[in-house]
């Protein structure tokens, strides 16, 4: 089951270079995500909506690894939107983030 988690648009520029392995920490782990799903990324530019701007493929999943290494991707799995798809500004992670069932996982 993919999720989609928010990071400021700094970490996203940074943590998508194509020569990087990158990591994200979380608070609590997704209880129904494993390694090779999909890690939608959503961004607020400066000024605008929070929207999704693609995706990247989880490399290695760890969830006893909390306020740790939890996700962990390469840069070179990412994959852009467009158009990029509006959605509401959240904080940790979400399994659905379409339509009327918004809601925090």
């Amino acid at each position: 089951m993919d999720i989609v988690i928010y990071m400021k648009i700094e970490d996203w520029r940074h943590k998508t270079e194509i020569d990087i392995t990158a990591f994200w920490s979380m608070g609590r782990a997704p209880k129904n995500f494993k390694a090779g799903e999909r890690i939608f990324i959503a961004i607020m530019p400066k000024g605008k909506e929070c929207r999704i701007a693609g995706f990247v493929v989880c490399e290695e999943f760890r969830p006893e690894d909390l306020n740790g290494e939890t996700l962990i991707w390469l840069g070179a799995s990412w994959h852009s939107l467009y158009p990029t798809i509006p959605c509401k500004h959240f904080r940790g992670f979400r399994y659905r983030w379409w339509g009327n069932d918004d809601k925090e996982e």
